[in-house]
């Protein structure tokens, strides 16, 4: 039950850093495409990466990175779909994006000094 905990909350703070990076449009070879997203090899790196280090564990070895590339995968299709239906608009939605952005300057500003 910890271990799902753990995974759930290292799956939600990755999603909230994904939702705010810059998406980059990405040429080459790629794992997966999700509508016309594509996941390469670099997304599935650095998104391991970012990862607190007990995290990264949990997705050692080629059966480990399969399983964060589905988890990728499935992130990519509920944001689409959430999007899709509009919810990228809601008002407590952009209030909470606000309050994330803050927050993550604020972090940013303290890792700097």
């Amino acid at each position: 039950m910890k271990k799902r905990f753990v995974f759930i909350l290292v799956l939600a703070v990755c999603c909230a850093l994904m939702a705010c990076a810059k998406k980059e449009e990405q040429k080459g070879p790629y794992l997966a495409k999700v509508g016309t997203v594509k996941i390469t090899q670099a997304d599935l790196e650095r998104d391991i990466k970012n990862l607190p280090e007990f995290a990264q564990k949990l997705f050692e070895g080629p059966a480990g990175k399969e399983k964060f590339l589905d988890e990728m995968i499935k992130k990519e299709l509920l944001y689409q779909e959430a999007s899709k239906r509009g919810l990228d608009k809601d008002p407590e939605y952009l209030r909470k994006l606000e309050e994330f952005k803050k927050l993550t300057l604020i972090d940013s500003s303290w890792k700097r000094k």
